[in-house]
């Protein structure tokens, strides 16, 4: 059975204050944002992930990411449909999270 799993973050006060400044531009919660960033992230080519973490030296980011692009379409493609599906599914989380915030003036998330 697979259900939704929450978990904590560690960012900085400025990290914070300019997601904040993000979702808000966009009208998500930020528990709804960071899951879609996510789901786009696992579902990136693995070099891609490793240079988003940082795991490779940074000397040769760009000829690896030059070995990629011509996977790049297919990756995204994958990628676009995984989030659309995904995304049908948070329509209903953000509704679910602004009652949530609406019960206990907090942000949800």
């Amino acid at each position: 059975m697979d259900t939704d799993s929450e978990v904590n973050i560690l960012m900085s006060a400025e990290s914070r204050r300019q997601w904040v400044k993000i979702t808000k531009r966009y009208g998500m919660t930020q528990k709804t944002s960071l899951g879609r960033l996510v789901t786009w992230f696992v579902n990136q080519h693995e070099l891609v992930q490793s240079v988003a973490l940082g795991q490779l030296p940074p000397e040769h980011v760009g000829n690896i990411l030059k070995l990629i692009r011509p996977h790049d379409g297919s990756v995204a493609e994958a990628g676009a449909d995984r989030m659309a599906d995904e995304t049908e599914k948070d329509e209903g989380d953000d509704e679910a999270d602004k009652r949530k915030k609406g019960k206990n003036g907090g942000e949800a998330g």
